[in-house]
């Protein structure tokens, strides 16, 4: 089987994709994507603006399409995921079956302490009790997110982190 060139990283919001996908780019030298930031760029408008203007479904769709672009290159890279993405339209399936894909799991306590005062995410400024909604969505999406090839813990050091993603990949 080719070795599949693309590392995916899923979780939930706040779990710290986006920074430990930086770092695990720098790290192995690839490029790395955020897919959140490319649909803010193919539709130049925040997150927040496409979810008022036009829905989840749309946005869920844009996910879905960014995807098919990230598949299609085949090039090599760290992506990480909004939270939601693996969720949708059969996304994780088509992760798995193009790279390897790795859970950053967070528990819900923690998810609270780093998005209690965040002010950007359209689906945290719906919902009135946040520790509600992060536990609800928890229990929705982990068996999506349990899925994944490889399955670390948020809460371990970062370079801990790096180096289990590194050698996971090494051995896929």
């Amino acid at each position: 089987m080719k070795k599949k060139n693309i590392i995916f990283l899923v979780g939930f919001m706040g779990s710290g994709k986006t920074t430990l996908g930086k770092a695990l780019a720098v790290k192995l030298n690839l490029k790395f994507l955020d897919t959140d930031e490319r649909i803010i760029q193919l539709e130049n408008q925040p997150i927040d603006e496409i979810f008022n203007k036009n829905g989840e479904d749309y946005f869920r769709s844009l996910e879905s399409e960014v995807l098919k672009e990230i598949c299609f290159n085949n090039e090599s890279r760290v992506i990480s995921t909004g939270g939601g993405f693996p969720c949708f339209n059969d996304n994780m399936t088509k992760m798995l079956n193009s790279g390897f894909v790795v859970y950053i799991s967070a528990d819900p306590t923690t998810l609270y302490n780093r998005l209690e005062n965040d002010s950007k995410r359209p689906l945290l400024k719906s919902n009135s009790n946040l520790r509600e909604y992060i536990v609800d969505s928890l229990m929705k999406r982990e068996p999506i997110y349990k899925r994944a090839h490889l399955i670390l813990d948020a809460s371990e050091l970062p370079h801990s982190i790096l180096n289990q993603i590194s050698q996971g990949w090494k051995n896929f």
